[in-house]
This record gives C-alpha cells, sequence and structure tokens, in this order.
C-alpha cells in the first residue's frame, strides 16, 4: 500500500474520531452558557452564575434527558427549594430563591437563548 494512501487513511480515521468528540464538548459549552444565563436573569444577577454540566458522554446524557452532573455556583444567592416547572419566557421558576434580599419566585424578561 503506498505511504500517502495510508497517511490518508490514517487521517481520515482521526477526524471521524475526533469529530464526534468536538460536537460532544461544544454543545456541552453551549448549553453551559445557556443555563447561566437564564438563571442570571431568573435570579436578577449582576452577572450569571458559574454552571458546570458534566458526564461524558454529554450528548447521549442530553438525548436521555438525564445528565449525571450539574453545578451551579453564584455569589449573594440562596436557593430553598427549586422547581421544574416552566415560565412563559423559557426559563424554569427557582421557587424561593432570594439574591441581596429580594424574594424571586420567577423569571423577568429572559433572553430567548
Amino acid at each position: 500500500m503506498p505511504r500517502r494512501r495510508i497517511v490518508l487513511l490514517t487521517a481520515a480515521a482521526v477526524a471521524a474520531l475526533a469529530l464526534p468528540v468536538a460536537a460532544d464538548r461544544i454543545t456541552q459549552q453551549v448549553l453551559e452558557h445557556r443555563v447561566a444565563t437564564q438563571l442570571g436573569c431568573a435570579l436578577g444577577l449582576s452577572s450569571p452564575p458559574e454552571v458546570t454540566l458534566g458526564g461524558l458522554p454529554f450528548l447521549t446524557q442530553l438525548g436521555a434527558r438525564q445528565l449525571s452532573e450539574a453545578r451551579i455556583s453564584a455569589d449573594q444567592v440562596t436557593v430553598k427549594r427549586v422547581t421544574s416547572r416552566r415560565s412563559g419566557c423559557g426559563c424554569r421558576p427557582i421557587g424561593s430563591a432570594h439574591s441581596a434580599g429580594r424574594t424571586l419566585s420567577r423569571c423577568r424578561s429572559c433572553p430567548a437563548g
């Protein structure tokens, strides 16, 4: 087999393995950003919280609608209960959340995504 053909087959194999991994990581980063933006809006924060959605492979977990890990970190916020009902803007209400002395029960006008 000519050397050029081996190099091309190797490059194709590497690309075939790398593309799904890249798609998985990119999807995870995009969703972390969206969740952070929507939570920041829902809680009335001056800056979005830090959001980490975990688990590999992420896309299969997303397809199953169950993530193995979700971590959210924000300053000056206390959340006593989180609900999964949706509000009209697409954000999930935060139940009895307190931010800088204000009680927030639903999202204000959030960006669509």
